[in-house]
């Protein structure tokens, strides 16, 4: 279970990992739908598993509730945050079309990219 030393550690880790990776776009995004829906689900249906794609089953009630306010209190943050998505997407568009330079210069003009 968490404590109040080692919670924001944990916080500053899931945060920073999906905001890096797969959910690089919530920061500034308007996450208030995203919070409601979360707590939609939690008032109406008796959560007693939460199975990640990745990583352990959470099946204590302690844990669970912890787990909801920490995505809870990540959607808040990610929420308040300066968007990252302009400068994000231009670095991974360089990277990309770096690596597959006629994809590239097709966008520039106009085309539309081949995948």
């Amino acid at each position: 279970m968490l404590n109040d030393e080692t919670s924001s550690i944990v916080f500053d880790h899931v945060y920073e990992t999906l905001v890096t990776g797969r959910y690089w776009w919530l920061p500034g995004a308007d996450t208030a739908e995203l919070r409601n829906g979360l707590d939609e689900i939690f008032d109406r249906y008796d959560v007693r598993i939460i199975a990640p794609k990745f990583g352990c089953s959470i099946s204590e009630p302690e844990a669970i509730a912890a787990h909801r306010e920490l995505l809870d209190q990540v959607l808040k943050r990610a929420g308040e945050a300066p968007s990252l998505a302009p400068s994000l997407a231009w670095d991974r568009w360089e990277e990309r079309n770096h690596e597959h330079p006629q994809r590239g210069n097709d966008v520039a003009a106009g085309k539309s990219p081949a995948t």
